[in-house]
């Protein structure tokens, strides 16, 4: 059983997760499996764009992964990147590029400390936040040096990509 079929969209009704299936360049998309799942409203935006940009020339959703060390578990994990893309530069060079989407809530800059008259709630949900991030910077560092070895760039989508897009 493969990662996809094992991890299914939280709840497929919904407009927040679900199957990309309007693809209007399918020669663009080189995953294996050919189910596309999207997870968030930004990576459903992330997909038409790849479809549809004429700058991206190949993409992929979660077509591998790579291992790094979990901080709170204490051992190797999984972190299956977002997606892969090959973008032709201005230049006419290609460029690889892995990709995380993820809310900028949950970069450590805009993580802000509850005041200690917060309340518990604020405090679980802030040390729920805090704990995501170190996460994600194991995973970022992860990818950081798996990109650097193979000729890639790892970048991080937060909502300002798609207010910047054009």
């Amino acid at each position: 059983m493969n990662y996809k079929s094992r991890n299914k969209p939280s709840n497929p009704f919904t407009k927040n997760t679900g199957y990309f299936t309007n693809l209007k360049n399918p020669n663009k998309y080189i995953g294996t499996d050919k189910t596309i799942i999207y997870r968030s409203k930004m990576e459903y935006k992330f997909c038409v764009i790849c479809d549809t940009d004429k700058r991206i020339l190949e993409w992929a959703s979660e077509p591998f992964y790579i291992l790094y060390w979990h901080p709170f578990k204490k051992r190797k994990s999984r972190y299956y990147i977002d997606y892969y893309c090959k973008i032709l530069q201005k230049d006419g060079s290609i460029k690889t590029i892995i990709v995380e989407v993820k809310p900028s809530t949950l970069t450590p800059q805009k993580l802000k400390k509850p005041s200690k008259y917060a309340s518990k709630k604020t405090v679980k949900n802030y040390n729920s936040k805090l704990q995501q991030i170190i996460v994600n910077t194991a995973k970022y560092k992860a990818a950081k040096a798996y990109c650097a070895t193979r000729g890639a760039e790892y970048i991080f989508i937060t909502e300002s990509f798609f207010n910047s897009f054009r």
